[in-house]
């Protein structure tokens, strides 16, 4: 098999545009049937399942912020300093790998760069014990340098760290930036892998040792450190907001109702929820989107050939794109990708093997005022066991007869402003475009450098001056049972290149898609908690606070009429 380059695939991108006229509609065109709308007369949002708010729990470190120099061992390349960028107060600890902790008496010190102990005064092991703390770097910190323990033999406190007889976490250098970011970690007693085997004193341990591979100096700050009995939440869900609760039926919500298995829509408070059971969801390339308020594009996964006689035939995935009216009546194909397929041959380098060419509308972004669709369309190719990274475009067609008029190269789900321009991501990076009827690429406004995990999803605010996205940092811990690093949502101003923090996700792995709401006020995203149930979140924009809307129910995937 010949080598395959990602890069140049859209060159081989076979894209098939359907007019509306008669003439080119086609049985397949219509058999889909009819929309069905299914009133539930329910509401997804019930506020006694809100959860009251956690009393905050005691800390129980002493000078858990190092403004004094009392009550913590330091070993090595660790010492409470005065700085100006402390997380709060004066004072933060440093810890460094410039030398090594030649002051101890135990051997294990020795080949440690910088240590940090307090003692609890705990004299039996909690169910659960939450450990959190603030930490930022300059240089970043290999993952197998940085350490956290719990460790509940005092008496033999030395050995039980050179035995690893404590709690140790290895943490990802994507959790820590130059920003404070805030690290929480739940620790459970009967975890038989957190190795704390008896009830006794507890004392956490802070260590940076030496790299196997990183040799260049790493610097970090902690601050703000805090152990507390029980699963403490940082982040407390709040009931609805007056705003959302007066919100009327034409603040329609679309969304995925995971807990029906079907495409729905609420209004913004939750209330009167509609199933669309007449939309396939079996076979979604995509995220269904507002065509306009009456009715709702669907991308749906084809197959060409969708059988084959040939065993060697590697079929590829194409899309329709249809348009279903949500009173009811047939849907319509509004446009299509064909895929191109592959063949196997079963002998390596045969010069009749061939790689299927996979071409998806991904995702579907209207403008009504500019008269014209953004379609993400991504291909990739396959063979055996080889799949290539996705390549997306952002096609733009005139609304009405679905004919291509543009192409932005390079660019994946595509959002319209108010005033007529296009966001986008691509490559750990958000762009701004102008709609233009020829081939062009955006303005970069925005690049994570660090963290290298942006959500690929953003949203206008509604002058057309902000663009919420979300990304990794400034935060990890412990979600459904595996360490990962938090996303924080911002803001950024595309006129300024000013970015606000909204809110840290530490209550939840955020997943698919952040809409704005139209009056400014509220940002919708989706949440999946530990347990394993993905919720519609509201988010205040002034304020910060936070809460789920669909609490009766699975949801993800909101997005407001506009």
């Amino acid at each position: 098999m010949s080598n395959f380059n990602p890069y140049e695939m859209k060159n081989a991108i076979l894209l098939v545009h359907l007019m509306l006229a008669l003439s080119c509609q086609s049985d397949d065109m219509t058999e889909a049937g009819e929309t069905a709308p299914q009133p539930t007369g329910e509401s997804s949002y019930d506020p006694n399942l809100i959860p009251p708010k956690d009393t905050p729990a005691d800390n129980l470190l002493n000078n858990p912020s190092f403004e004094s120099d009392g009550d913590w061992f330091l070993c090595g390349d660790a010492a409470i300093e005065t700085s100006v960028q402390s997380n709060t107060g004066t004072k933060t600890l440093i810890m460094g790998n410039r030398v090594v902790c030649e002051d101890a008496d135990d051997p294990f010190f020795t080949t440690r760069n910088a240590i940090l102990i307090q003692t609890l005064p705990v004299t039996e092991l909690p169910e659960v014990i939450t450990v959190s703390f603030w930490i930022r770097t300059t240089t970043g910190i290999p993952e197998d340098a940085f350490r956290v323990y719990l460790t509940n033999e005092p008496e033999k406190f030395l050995n039980s760290l050179a035995g690893g007889d404590g709690l140790i976490s290895y943490f990802d250098e994507t959790s820590f930036t130059s920003e404070w970011s805030q690290i929480k970690l739940f620790y459970e007693r009967d975890d038989t892998n957190l190795f704390i085997r008896n009830d006794g004193t507890l004392s956490l341990v802070f260590q940076l040792e030496p790299s196997k591979s990183y040799d260049a100096d790493i610097l970090l700050e902690l601050d703000d450190i805090k152990v507390s009995v029980g699963t403490e939440q940082f982040t407390q869900p709040e009931p609805l907001p007056e705003g959302l609760v007066a919100a009327s039926d034409n603040e329609r919500i679309l969304f995925r109702n995971l807990s029906d298995g079907t495409i729905s829509s609420m209004r913004a408070n939750g209330d009167d929820v509609v199933n669309y059971a007449g939309i396939p969801t079996d076979l979604l390339a995509g995220i269904p989107s507002w065509y306009d308020g009456e009715v709702i594009s669907v991308t749906e996964k084809t197959f060409n050939p969708l059988t084959s006689p040939d065993p060697g035939t590697i079929s590829a995935s194409g899309t329709d794109v249809k348009h279903y009216p949500i009173n009811g009546g047939e849907a319509a194909m509004v446009y299509q990708t064909v895929g191109e397929p592959g063949l196997d041959t079963g002998i390596p380098d045969n010069p009749n093997n061939k790689e299927a060419i996979d071409i998806e509308v991904r995702r579907m972004a209207w403008n009504e005022q500019e008269n014209l669709g953004a379609l993400t369309i991504c291909a990739r190719s396959r063979f055996s066991l080889f799949t290539s990274d996705d390549v997306c475009n952002i096609v733009l067609v005139n609304r009405e007869t679905f004919e291509e008029v543009g192409t932005i190269e390079n660019g994946f789900n595509a959002v319209w402003s108010s005033t007529g321009r296009l966001a986008y991501y691509w490559d750990n990076a958000i762009f701004i475009a102008e709609a233009t009827n020829s081939t062009n690429t955006g303005r970069q406004v925005y690049r994570n450098t660090t963290i290298s995990a942006l959500l690929q999803e953003v949203d206008w605010s509604p002058d057309g001056n902000k663009l919420v996205f979300a990304e990794k940092g400034n935060g990890a811990g412990f979600i459904n049972g595996s360490f990962q690093t938090f996303y924080t949502i911002k803001t950024i101003d595309v006129n300024t290149d000013e970015v606000e923090v909204l809110l840290l996700v530490d209550h939840g792995m955020l997943s698919t898609n952040l809409s704005w709401s139209p009056d400014g006020q509220y940002i919708f995203y989706s949440l999946t908690q530990a347990s394993e149930q993905t919720k519609i979140w509201w988010l205040e924009v002034a304020t910060g606070r936070t809460g789920p809307l669909t609490t009766k129910i699975d949801a993800a995937s909101a997005y407001w009429l506009k």
